[in-house]
């Protein structure tokens, strides 16, 4: 009986270990195939879980992590796999994914294609760009990667999917950059190119400017350099004509009281038209002259025909031209016409008016510059005129008068009195010697080239006779070396003599006069005194004749110096030092 009981025992416990035996087995075939993940161990501390990862875990967790998107494709186009990220970019739950079609996911125009190609991947691999359609109807634009993937009774195709949203924002972006850019390269270019060209222009005016300036230079400067009128009627016709462009030009001035006109110079007329202006009454002047005459208003673009006869003047059949009626005209009173003519073809842009205008002013300043000049010339020839006829007629006719008379009655004092006619025959002598002396000065003041050339002691000597003539004064004259002087300081010097010399006749009563005159040509001393009635230097009636020869004196840096007293002469010293001199 109790072997049995072992027996049993034994059995049972055989029965337990071959269970254990199987268990143990199936665990480690179902470690070896895969399906067992983990296992769960006990001992001493408690339980412990061991997890067990076949070789492809990794490439699985890989699969599952990535930011592209996994795909597997069957043959009918139906997801077999794919991994979280694809499933976020159709923007739908992962089991909504996984075994349904690729095909409604993919816009419509791109599943031929897609369709193409992934039937050409079973073989080879492609890539290509698609456009999917999420779960909420947006494109999501991806690109593509078809590689083959066979497997155990099934055909696949493996995709890797990449998400371009982000790549495509930033293409549009850059290409909208582009775009900007290019509008931006556009426009500055245009403005560039304006700029450019609106530079050119003012480079281009520039030029125009300062050649009108050069040639309103050029008139300037002929003008200043004309006298008389006729000079600068012939400087406006030849500078002018150059700088106006223009093929005729013809200068008409005014007479004074505005009854005559007369053409002054002209270019380009025919001699008809020069003689029948010679002189022309106003009256009978064309409209359009009396009016710019009047008005002091510029007539443009006036045919000649208007204004004269052309074939009466000889007016050439074959020249077309336009002529400019400019006044001249100064303080607002016409002095004269500028014609100015212009070929037909030329325009007379409102530029070229401005400088027509500017080069007529400045012509017309010239010519009342001229006619000032001339008019002083004219009223300082009739004053000499005059001066010299009262000194003619206060010495040397009174002087004559007088000579003539005593020789008159000589000959019947020397029938009654031989001897006392004899006596009187020396005063003969001096008044014909003094009107000589004095006609030899108005001669000389007639003609200022004698007056230079002659020394210094031949023109003192000359103008003391003269006065001895007027009076009985004895005259002491001493000249050391009479070298030449500057021509302004022999003229000063003369003046200056002359003026003390007929002061003294005039008003000092004096019965002697020294003069005498140190010069080397550098320096020069001259010493004038009289033995006359003198005067006060502080009264301002006798500071007429001594302010005269003061100017003469600063005139050439000379120092003048007078001393008077009443009953005691006068004395008048000058000093001139060159300026060579004076820095040496």
């Amino acid at each position: 009986m109790e072997s049995k009981v072992t027996e049993q025992k034994v059995q049972d416990e055989l029965d337990s270990l071959r269970a254990r035996l199987d268990e143990a087995e199936q665990t480690l075939e179902a470690i070896r195939s895969g399906e067992v993940d983990a296992l769960v161990v006990t001992n001493a501390g408690g339980y412990q879980v061991f997890t067990l990862h076949g070789a492809d875990w990794p490439y699985r967790v890989l699969v599952e992590s990535m930011q592209e998107g996994a795909v597997t494709i069957g043959e009918s186009g139906q997801i077999l796999y794919c991994n979280p990220r694809f499933a976020s970019m159709l923007n739908a739950p992962l089991q909504k994914v996984l075994g349904a079609s690729i095909y409604p996911f993919l816009a419509s125009e791109h599943r031929q294609k897609f369709e193409s190609l992934l039937n050409e991947s079973r073989t080879t691999s492609h890539h290509a760009e698609f456009c999917l359609v999420a779960g909420d109807g947006t494109t999501v634009p991806v690109s593509v990667a078809f590689s083959p993937l066979p497997l155990e009774n099934l055909q696949a195709v493996c995709l890797v999917v990449t998400d371009l949203t982000v790549q495509t924002q930033r293409e549009q972006e850059i290409i909208q950059l582009q775009k900007e850019l290019e509008n931006r390269v556009r426009e500055r270019t245009a403005e560039l190119m304006q700029t450019n060209e609106q530079l050119h222009l003012e480079i281009a005016e520039r030029i125009r400017v300062g050649d009108r300036l050069a040639r309103l230079q050029a008139v300037t400067t002929a003008l200043s350099a004309a006298l008389n009128v006729q000079e600068v009627s012939r400087a406006i016709v030849l500078q002018g004509s150059e700088a106006a462009d223009a093929v005729s030009v013809g200068v008409l001035l005014l007479s004074e009281d505005h009854k005559l006109l007369r053409l002054t110079y002209s270019k380009g007329y025919p001699e008809g038209l020069v003689q029948s202006w010679i002189n022309v009454p106003t009256g009978e002047l064309p409209p359009t002259f009396q009016t710019c005459i009047q008005t002091l208003e510029t007539a443009w673009g006036v045919a000649p025909a208007l204004l004269f006869d052309t074939q009466q003047v000889g007016w050439p059949p074959d020249e077309e031209e336009t002529w400019a009626v400019i006044p001249l005209g100064f303080n607002l009173r016409s002095i004269g016409l500028l014609c100015l003519g212009f070929a037909a073809a030329e325009e007379l842009d409102s530029e070229k008016q401005r400088f027509i205008l500017t080069l007529a002013d400045q012509c017309a300043q010239a010519l009342h510059r001229a006619l000032l000049h001339e008019r002083v010339q004219m009223t300082a020839t009739i004053e000499e005129r005059q001066r010299l006829a009262r000194d003619l007629h206060d010495a040397v006719s009174q002087t004559l008068f007088s000579a003539s008379v005593l020789a008159e009655t000589l000959p019947r004092i020397a029938q009654r009195d031989p001897e006392r006619a004899i006596q009187q025959l020396p005063e003969v002598s001096r008044l014909t010697r003094g009107a000589l002396a004095e006609m030899r000065s108005l001669l000389l003041e007639l003609r200022p080239a004698a007056l230079v050339n002659s020394r210094m002691s031949q023109l003192i000597q000359q103008l003391c006779n003269a006065i001895q003539v007027k009076k009985r004064i004895a005259v002491d004259v001493t000249v050391e070396d009479d070298a030449p002087l500057p021509m302004d300081v022999h003229i000063s010097l003369y003046r200056i003599i002359q003026e003390a010399l007929n002061n003294i006749v005039k008003h000092s009563r004096a019965s002697r006069v020294r003069i005498n005159l140190r010069s080397d040509g550098q320096q020069v001393v001259l010493d004038i005194e009289d033995n006359g009635a003198g005067f006060d230097l502080h009264n301002p009636k006798a500071g007429l004749g001594l302010g005269m020869m003061r100017e003469r004196a600063e005139s050439i840096g000379a120092d003048l110096q007078v001393y008077s007293q009443r009953g005691q002469g006068t004395t008048i010293r000058v000093v001139w030092v060159s300026a060579a001199r004076k820095i040496s």
